[in-house]
């Protein structure tokens, strides 16, 4: 189904065009790039394409239990009461 902006043009099929027009220059820029560095081409040849499945999933942030919470409540505030101190001293 062709998508029309209020003047008539259909943009889904300009989209296309420019997205063809782009891969064609990103595949001349690729070829370009093999001439210069043709090591590269070489090291990618023997790799596999990385897909979804094949990239490492992100761990999990850690969470803190309450007594690791507790315990970083009470270092902060020993912190801060020591700065507060040591500005009143220098004031």
């Amino acid at each position: 189904m062709a998508r029309l902006n209020g003047h008539g043009v259909d943009i889904t099929a300009l989209a296309r065009q420019g997205a063809q027009t782009r891969m064609v220059e990103i595949d001349a820029e690729v070829a370009a790039l093999r001439r210069l560095f043709p090591e590269l081409a070489i090291l990618a040849a023997g790799s596999e394409p990385r897909t979804i499945e094949s990239t490492p999933a992100r761990r999990k942030a850690r969470t803190m239990n309450a007594a690791q919470r507790a315990a970083v409540s009470k270092r902060m505030k020993k912190y801060w009461r020591q700065r507060r101190a040591e500005r009143a001293q220098h004031a």
